[in-house]
């Protein structure tokens, strides 16, 4: 075989090789779209691969509330997730971890570079010294390109356990994702049902404030008939003067409410809207799901949970990616190319490639630090998991039984205002009659007044633990905001 031959057969399989090495290397990995492993938009949930994702065009610009039409708590938390800030930045996070994530991938491919080189120099030639010639100079331009190539070909697992790792940070901060958004929505709701249940508590102290002037106007009747002295018409005033100070402070916390509401939802305080109002009579009828069934649903679906689950797996793969450091390497180089010279001449064809076998022997105690230090990194996850999963049965317990005490509390409240509205009617006939002291009257109203703010507080209490319960069960989503019955 000649010279020409053997090169044209050796540029032959050189190019084979690199394809074949192309195909099988892209084949392994796909680190060209790295967001598509993180949430699409702020306002979206991230969901695992085996989950059907729900296709999204654009993320959402931000909006504002329609003053025109009342808003329910579904559509309160469509605007507040839209424009939340909070969302935005752990979406971010999600996509800086993508990127990372797939910047380690990278490590799976070779690295090639292709160089052009042109060079012009000038060298001198000396005669020989004897003979006292003048120096001669010969210049020599050369030229062409230089295709590198680099490859990591064995590390005995490091590479796999530092890309797990970062494919682990990256699941943590999906799922950090998603609990923000659980905790947008938590405080949109806790924020709709403070406004309701201020703007209810106004309501009853409006009609408390009726029942002061009722009281009132029969104390001066019967002061002008001289049935009574003016003791009762100045009680009565005492009274209507306490409950209209009770009536500007509930106007004003509903006020704070409705601004706070607003801001929540990233949208200026002063910005008119109309909210819908909650029912009267709360839907508490349904059964409930048992206490071990909320736990177990908490355990697989609260996404702080499961964040802090592939964290200590990331932990696992920096510890394992440690010990690994001090393992040998097989890596590949090599180089091929063309010189060019003047006149066209060139040397036809270049190449060399070289295996490397590295060895690290001594570091200053480098590498065994580090495993301490993934060590006791894994240790600190690990507890912080544990104390998780401890709060998560404490959050889940506790607003359970929140719920089924609002329950009874609202059985409790209703029979008391009933009650309570009897006794007073009963109690301003007989006073108008004559046939019961004024001090009865404002008894009478004043227990009235206190089972108007009871039952208020029943409701709000039953809303709100409600709430809590998905929330601490994980079950929160823009999807599930219709308030349900023990989330059945």
């Amino acid at each position: 075989m000649n010279k020409e031959a053997f090169f044209q057969k050796s540029r032959q399989g050189t190019s084979l090789l690199f394809v074949v090495f192309f195909q099988l290397i892209t084949s392994c990995t796909n680190v060209t779209t790295p967001f598509e492993l993180a949430p699409i938009c702020p306002d979206t949930s991230w969901l695992s691969p085996n989950l059907e994702n729900t296709e999204v065009t654009s993320c959402n610009q931000p909006v504002y509330p329609n003053k025109e039409i009342p808003l329910g708590l579904c559509q309160l938390v469509d605007i507040g997730l839209e424009n939340s800030v909070l969302t935005r930045q752990t979406w971010a996070s999600a996509r800086i971890a993508a990127a990372q994530y797939a910047e380690e991938l990278s490590n799976y491919y070779p690295d090639v570079n292709l160089q052009g080189t042109l060079s012009r120099a000038k060298t001198p030639t000396f005669g020989g010294f004897s003979s006292g010639d003048a120096v001669e100079t010969t210049l020599l331009t050369t030229y062409g390109p230089q295709l590198t190539l680099s490859y990591l070909l064995l590390d005995f697992g490091q590479t796999k356990a530092a890309s797990e790792a970062l494919r682990q940070t990256l699941l943590n901060a999906n799922w950090t994702h998603n609990r923000q958004i659980q905790t947008v929505i938590q405080n949109i709701a806790s924020d709709y049902f403070n406004y309701v249940f201020t703007q209810e508590q106004l309501q009853a102290s409006e009609a408390n404030l009726k029942d002061a002037n009722t009281n009132l106007q029969a104390a001066e009747q019967k002061h002008i008939m001289g049935i009574s002295d003016i003791s009762d018409e100045l009680s009565a005033k005492t009274q209507r003067a306490q409950i209209l100070l009770t009536v500007l402070n509930d106007r004003q916390e509903m006020q704070d409410a409705l601004a706070q509401l607003l801001n929540d939802l990233g949208v200026p305080s002063d910005i008119p809207v109309k909210l819908e109002s909650l029912p009267e009579d709360p839907p508490i009828e349904n059964a409930c799901k048992n206490i071990q069934q909320y736990l177990a649903e908490a355990y697989s679906l609260r996404p702080d949970l499961m964040a802090a689950r592939s964290d200590l797996m990331s932990k696992k793969a920096n510890l394992s990616a440690a010990k690994r450091a001090t393992n040998p390497t097989l890596s590949f180089s090599g180089t091929g190319g063309r010189t060019f010279y003047a006149k066209g001449y060139h040397d036809d064809y270049d190449y060399d490639s070289v295996l490397t076998l590295s060895i690290p022997l001594f570091k200053g105690f480098y590498y065994r630090n580090q495993v301490k230090q993934a060590k006791a990194t894994l240790e600190l996850s690990r507890a912080t998991l544990a104390q998780l999963e401890l709060s998560v049965s404490y959050d889940v317990v506790t607003s359970y039984r929140n719920l089924l005490i609002a329950k009874e509390q609202i059985h409790a409240g209703k029979d008391y205002l009933v009650a309570a509205q009897k006794f007073y009617a009963a109690a301003l006939s007989k006073y108008r009659a004559g046939t019961t002291d004024f001090t009865t009257l404002m008894a009478a109203q004043a227990s009235l007044a206190n089972a108007r703010s009871a039952y208020v507080n029943a409701k709000s209490n039953w809303y709100i633990a409600l709430k809590e319960l998905a929330y601490s069960t994980g079950s929160l989503s823009p999807q599930s905001c219709k308030i349900q019955p023990c989330l059945e």
